[in-house]
């Protein structure tokens, strides 16, 4: 039942609060005095009865005063760790529809903190699988699974690393013959002559570490497999 009138107290807090809003530009109150202390500490109620809302356990957070608080700007708990996560998955999903997967270089500058995201979601991905707590919501697994996101991947950054150094390469000189004493980058040479000795091993059915998603990656950069 819609809330017909609120609380002349809960109103005067919420008056205390808008004018340290004008006078401050922010709500983070301070314990500084006994004043405060209760502004501080109504502040808090507000967020934890909007948690127990949003959670459907009982509590006293009316929608008109939702809206009140909503009216100045009120950041609820939490709000901006959401707003971070959903922005890296944002960039997850881009760099997947560019490169067809969610392996994240080290250095990746379009986005340089999804290397560091990726691989907590991965840990967090992992932890639900072995049946132990973590902080991903439901929804969040279904979002980082429909994407491609695997919980184990070994070895992974480097391969992209040297796989986006390949990219910049082909985009400089128009092709993936980097040669193994290439002095601008001589790991390179070597990574690229890797790549073709696995891709045999592959071939001749012997124990290799070249996955189809890497074979898939440098094709589609047109890499030749052949030596010399």
């Amino acid at each position: 039942m819609p809330e017909v009138m609120i609380p002349p107290k809960w109103l005067s807090r919420y008056e205390e609060l808008k004018r340290y809003k004008e006078e401050h530009g922010d709500f983070n109150v301070p314990m500084d005095h006994e004043h405060n202390k209760q502004l501080n500490a109504w502040v808090k109620t507000q967020k934890q009865q909007y948690k127990m809302l949003y959670e459907g356990k009982p509590n006293h957070m009316s929608q008109a005063r939702i809206d009140l608080l909503n009216e100045i700007g009120f950041i609820w708990s939490g709000e901006k760790r959401d707003k971070f996560w959903h922005d890296r998955y944002n960039e997850l999903r881009a760099f997947h529809a560019k490169h067809g997967t969610t392996r994240i270089p080290d250095k990746y500058e379009a986005a340089p903190q999804l290397h560091t995201w990726v691989s907590l979601q991965r840990r967090q991905l992992k932890m639900c699988k072995d049946g132990r707590h973590t902080k991903l919501t439901e929804e969040r697994i279904r979002m980082l699974e429909a994407v491609g996101l695997e919980c184990n991947i070994r070895n992974s950054s480097t391969w992209m690393d040297r796989f986006m150094e390949l990219k910049r390469y082909k985009d400089q000189y128009g092709d993936c013959n980097v040669p193994q004493k290439w002095k601008e980058n001589p790991s390179l040479g070597r990574w690229v002559d890797n790549q073709k000795t696995q891709h045999k091993k592959l071939y001749d059915g012997k124990p290799t570490h070249l996955t189809i998603e890497r074979i898939q990656l440098l094709v589609s950069l047109g890499f030749n497999w052949r030596r010399g």
